[in-house]
């Protein structure tokens, strides 16, 4: 029996009519799966938000004023150390320079050691020349030095603490030890003439054989109390028994060459009377050579030697 091609007709039509009912239901809940899958997504977004934004609340409620342990043991380990010598003699302070200035082809001469019973013939060379000087006392007590103190603060030289014991093994030993020195000249000189150095010199300068230890030590404490300290870039070299009038003044003459500043160091003491009898002509030959002169004050910038850095 042939079967009428309408019935024929019907059957692959519903078949298709399913096939396509199956392919849009799965079409439907592959798109309902991804829909859902990035619902999710967004929902676990948002809660990681939320908790975000809860734990910067409660940091932000938190007391400012209330550090942790961990805050606390960080600031104890940086706490600064105080040094004990810092607390030592709590006058012993001046007011500290608020410039710095560089004079153009100075010469600065600086005279350590006295006052000696030279010191007036130093002066009156000064005086004639009208040169103003630096001088670096120590501790010469009684009326003579007073006098000679007296003097050269009130012609216009510049006085500094250079030491009173001028022992170099006393003076080094410690930051204390000097300290104790250094604040007993300055009291001389401070009584004897009103005056409060604000300036000085190592006896030996900054850097010597005695304080290779602790001169950053003492350096370091000796700026904080507001001194300022110098050293020299020129020397005489009249504290050798081997000198003379010819090889100071040489030593003079060829160390300032070609510099535009000039600290020279020379001494007033008792056995310098060859220092004296040269300082005349070292006056007239620079002169010549168009420096002029000045004493030295905390605002004229210091040179110093060089000395490396710790750490």
């Amino acid at each position: 029996m042939l079967k009428h091609p309408t019935t024929k007709f019907y059957r692959r039509t519903s078949q298709l009519l399913l096939i396509l009912v199956l392919l849009l239901s799965c079409s439907f809940t592959t798109a309902l799966l991804i829909t859902r899958s990035g619902y999710q997504k967004k929902l676990q977004a948002l809660s990681n938000r939320l908790k975000e934004e809860t734990a910067l609340q409660q940091q932000e409620d938190k007391p400012q004023d209330t550090p942790t342990q961990e805050e606390e043991s960080t600031a104890a380990a940086w706490e600064p150390e105080v040094l004990e010598y810092a607390s030592l003699f709590p006058n012993l302070y001046v007011e500290p320079p608020t410039k710095r200035e560089v004079a153009e082809k100075t010469v600065y001469l600086t005279f350590d050691d006295g006052p000696s019973p030279l010191t007036p013939q130093v002066l009156d060379i000064l005086k004639e020349k009208q040169v103003k000087a630096t001088f670096f006392v120590t501790g010469q007590e009684g009326e003579q030095a007073k006098e000679r103190m007296q003097r050269i603060v009130s012609e216009g030289h510049a006085i500094g603490v250079h030491t009173y014991s001028h022992d170099y093994r006393q003076i080094y030993q410690t930051v204390d030890t000097f300290l104790e020195d250094f604040d007993k000249e300055f009291r001389l000189i401070e009584g004897y003439t009103g005056v409060k150095p604000k300036i000085f010199r190592f006896a030996g300068g900054s850097i010597n054989a005695f304080n290779m230890d602790n001169y950053h030590m003492i350096i370091g404490e000796m700026i904080r109390r507001g001194f300022t300290y110098f050293d020299w870039n020129v020397s005489a070299q009249d504290a050798s028994k081997k000198a003379t009038k010819q090889s100071i003044h040489d030593s003079i003459i060829c160390g300032a060459k070609d510099k535009n500043r000039c600290i020279i160091l020379l001494h007033d003491s008792g056995d310098k009377a060859d220092t004296i009898a040269v300082l005349p002509q070292v006056i007239d030959t620079l002169k010549s050579q168009g420096y002029t002169f000045a004493p030295l004050t905390n605002e004229v910038q210091p040179i110093v030697f060089p000395y490396e850095r710790i750490g």
